[in-house]
């Protein structure tokens, strides 16, 4: 178990849901680590080595795709689960090819878990605590 809080990587462009949600982690004790492009995830992923990644699905391009290709394919990332956020539902989103071919046109694994944007607090949370619980006792304080 690492000392001090854990840290959860929010992946998000919209500016109002990436302060939501990194509030709402810090007020249940975690570290929120945030990144509104590829490259800042990429360099907080490599570098500060959160127990998780909240990646939102939908960013400009086919960044979503690129990052969660990496995230799981990368042999220090691959571990990290992965929280899919979407304003579209998991059906649809599911069919774009977010999981499809990796770089090395191998099938890439489904997210960890996927919610809704923006996601109920207590929803996330949940998600958050069942993901991160093997690393810490963080969020503890906060119970639902």
């Amino acid at each position: 178990m690492e000392d001090g809080p854990i840290k959860v990587l929010i992946i998000e462009d919209e500016r109002d849901v990436r302060f939501y949600l990194a509030n709402l982690l810090r007020a249940h004790g975690y570290e929120a680590l945030t990144a509104d492009n590829i490259e800042a995830a990429i360099d907080l992923a490599c570098s500060a080595r959160p127990a998780l990644i909240v990646l939102d699905a939908m960013l400009p391009g086919d960044d979503a795709q690129r990052l969660y290709a990496q995230f799981r394919c990368q042999a220090d990332l691959c571990n990290i689960p992965v929280v899919l956020l979407s304003s579209i539902t998991r059906r649809v989103l599911g069919g774009s090819g977010l999981y499809g071919a990796g770089s090395s046109h191998k099938k890439l694994p489904p997210p960890d878990a996927f919610l809704t944007k923006p996601p109920e607090a207590e929803d996330f949370l949940a998600v958050v605590q069942h993901l991160t619980a093997a690393r810490g006792q963080a969020g503890e304080e906060g119970d639902l």
